[in-house]
């Protein structure tokens, strides 16, 4: 996807708020360095588990834009915690990480407001440039190649964008199995994969939901912090501890900006036991690795 279709969708992210889209688009016109990238509604996730989505967030230098609404930022982070999708919970940033936010003040008029918008900006020019300076910054370009490419890479970890479209791409790219066709969503791959992680299995659930959000048949949740899956099916219940191999997790996953399908690395999980959750027993599996190193034969 070029600059133009990409910041066409982002920046359109908050078209039904009105204070938002405002302080979103006048912020991105003021600063004018297309080097920098525009992420709108990033979710933040936070030490108390409260998390909210960030109004623009420019992840090259770790700041965010946060336009403060009167009546109802209270209960910001409960509205959009209903709305929070998988795509969010991987691509999440941590509280702890450096973030730094910019609040913009709606309640205070016109000028307050563009006085605001103007520090916000140069705020963010002022580290751009630092970091330039340090040769800490990586440009924007988003048309340098295909995400899915693994060139150089000695590992996949949660939230670095790489999507693939199969679970036949997975194995290949990822575990080097050479596989003709499509698989099972979950075994234990051919290759390098089976010689160095004999006890691991890959788990493909194209049906996964975020906490509380649950769908009929295969009830697979995952915690809105994304280190917890609870495994289920509709009107059965686990007992036991079940298969102990320890699952390394891609989920299937559409992105809310490109509108493309494919699957994600959630991590590494293992079994603990079972969980019950509205009078349903659920199989448990905890995070116990945010990375995976990529095989070769």
């Amino acid at each position: 996807m070029d600059k133009l279709a990409y910041l066409a969708k982002t920046l359109s992210r908050t078209t039904r708020k009105d204070y938002e889209n405002y302080v979103v688009n006048a912020v991105w016109n003021r600063l004018g360095d297309d080097t920098l990238k525009p992420v709108s509604q990033q979710w933040l996730a936070r030490p108390d588990g409260k998390g909210y989505f960030i109004d623009l967030y420019f992840p090259q230098v770790n700041l965010g834009v946060e336009c403060d609404e009167p009546f109802h930022h209270n209960q910001k982070a409960a509205d959009r915690a209903r709305e929070l999708d998988l795509m969010d919970i991987l691509n999440q940033i941590d509280a702890n990480h450096g973030y730094k936010a910019l609040h913009i003040d709606i309640s205070k008029g016109y000028d307050s407001v563009n006085a605001q918008i103007d520090m916000a900006v140069e705020e963010i020019r002022s580290e751009a440039q630092r970091r330039k300076d340090a040769g800490d910054f990586t440009e924007w370009s988003p048309d340098a190649g295909d995400e899915t490419k693994l060139d150089g890479r000695q590992s996949i970890s949660v939230g670095d964008g790489l999507s693939f479209r199969t679970i036949c791409d997975v194995c290949n790219e990822v575990f080097d199995s050479g596989y003709q066709g499509q698989q099972h969503a979950y075994f234990r791959p051919q290759g390098p994969f089976r010689k160095s992680y004999p006890s691991y299995m890959a788990w493909f659930p194209t049906k996964m939901a975020v906490e509380g959000k649950g769908r009929k048949g295969w009830l697979n949740i995952v915690s809105p912090d994304g280190s917890v899956i609870c495994e289920g099916r509709e009107g059965e219940n686990y007992e036991g501890d079940g298969d102990s191999s320890a699952r390394v997790v891609f989920v299937m996953v559409k992105d809310p900006i490109t509108g493309v399908s494919g699957y994600h690395f959630l991590g590494v999980f293992e079994p603990r036991g079972t969980k019950e959750v509205n009078g349903q027993q659920y199989r448990l599996y905890r995070r116990i690795a945010e990375s995976f190193p990529i095989l070769r034969g």
